[in-house]
């Protein structure tokens, strides 16, 4: 496979291991109303997320720095891929991910807990 075939694997890897460690971790969260911390175990680089026991207000809030993480990663792989697919695709994610960052952090701020 060629090393832009490889970031390309590795940026869907990556959104499919973090989509669904976040859902396990809220799952695994549910019906805990004490605001206690949710714990990242695995997500290198990510701070705990309090849990507030609003499952809208806690997706948001956990939206944002998944979808910063996406954003991180389609910079990466802009400076280094040759590939017209993987560089569309990454080009897609920064034209979308950060509108909807806006959107979250609107919603967060209007739905405060």
């Amino acid at each position: 496979m060629s090393t832009a075939g490889n970031v390309f694997a590795a940026l869907v890897i990556g959104v499919v291991v973090g989509v669904g460690s976040m859902m396990l971790l809220h799952v695994g969260n549910m019906g805990r109303m004490d605001g206690s911390m949710m714990d990242h175990d695995g997500m290198a680089g990510m701070s705990p997320m309090p849990v507030t026991g609003d499952p809208d207000h806690d997706f948001m809030a956990g939206m944002v720095p998944h979808h910063q993480s996406a954003i991180d990663m389609a910079h990466t792989v802009l400076e280094t891929t040759d590939d017209p697919q993987v560089r569309a695709l990454a080009e897609n994610i920064l034209a979308t991910q950060q509108a909807e960052i806006d959107e979250m952090n609107a919603w967060l701020a209007a739905n405060p807990q």
